[in-house]
């Protein structure tokens, strides 16, 4: 369970350790006022998350307000690279009031920046309520429709190949659970992969930092650093993964909701094996110094998707 004060094990959307406005070179920093045609007033960065790149909120001078994500030459050349390839799939996606508009790219200063709609919303409050849950799940559902088929443009790989090498670390149960039920769960896995077809441009990551809830009852999905081809239902199923942690009964919803009431539970047992493949490989890994709580988090999902089979 997750309590007040704590996401996913880690401190409550504060696990980022970023570079702010002000690290921007100066060089840079004119460049983006220049395209914005207004000074910047104060940038305050985004602190959840797990990527160490530039994630501010700017205020301008004449009341406007644009999100700026980037990366310098001082980072690590995947860092911007990342960005590259996330303005890229945001400017290829169909207008739909869960994802946020790209404004414009720029490389200035050997800095790749990225302006997006500011969105006025916060991250899911934790421990999950239902209400909170069901609007997720609505608006995935919807999403996963307007991106089937996968629009123009974006060239994604299938989820075959993207989460069906976690398959095979799904033997890592054995000691836990034994040989039995980790085969139970391992033929759950690869039963999904060869029924469920891909049909649709799916966000990879999806999870509480990913998602922004705003007062008005909207869901954002943000942070679309890459794709893939999966059923039109996955991404309301992965974000099903933290609700069902926090005691909400996502079985209940998923059968109740006319997009995802004819998908059979093995399908939805087999997505979430397929994270659980994924976590017991990473979450023992080194840790990340760049990103010091991007172990404790994934620890945290590991525990959460083996619940789900232990509640069985």
């Amino acid at each position: 369970m997750t309590g007040p004060g704590t996401t996913a094990g880690t401190p409550a959307y504060r696990t980022s350790r970023r570079p702010h406005w002000q690290d921007v070179s100066a060089a840079a920093r004119d460049a983006v006022e220049r395209r914005l045609n207004a000074r910047v007033a104060a940038g305050s960065s985004a602190i959840a998350g797990f990527t160490p790149g530039l994630a501010s909120v700017l205020t301008l001078d004449d009341g406007r307000t644009v999100f700026l994500k980037g990366a310098g030459p001082a980072q690590e050349a995947w860092l911007a690279q990342t960005y590259r390839r996330e303005a890229a799939t945001v400017a290829a996606l169909p207008s739909h009031p869960a994802t946020v508009p790209l404004l414009w790219t720029l490389d200035a200063d050997g800095w790749f920046l990225a302006a997006y709609e500011a969105v006025a919303a916060s991250h899911p409050p934790r421990p999950w309520t239902q209400k909170d849950a069901a609007r997720v799940l609505d608006t995935l559902v919807g999403l996963g429709a307007s991106l089937t088929p996968p629009p123009p443009g974006i060239d994604a790989p299938s989820w075959v190949g993207e989460l069906g090498v976690f398959v095979d670390q799904l033997g890592l149960l054995e000691s836990r659970l034994g040989a039995t039920r980790t085969a139970e769960i391992r033929a759950l896995a690869r039963r999904v992969l060869l029924e469920a077809p891909a049909t649709t441009l799916s966000h990879d990551d999806v999870r509480d930092d990913n998602l922004l809830l705003g007062a008005d009852g909207s869901v954002r999905l943000v942070d679309w650093s890459a794709g893939l081809l999966a059923p039109h239902w996955f991404m309301a199923v992965v974000a099903m993964i933290a609700p069902a942690a926090d005691g909400v009964d996502v079985r209940a919803l998923l059968a109740a909701h006319p997009a995802t009431r004819d998908v059979p539970a093995a399908h939805v047992d087999g997505v979430i094996a397929l994270h659980l493949g994924y976590f017991l490989g990473v979450a023992d890994l080194d840790e990340v110094e760049s990103s010091p709580w991007l172990r404790t988090h994934q620890r945290w999902y590991r525990d959460a998707t083996l619940r789900w089979f232990e509640r069985d």
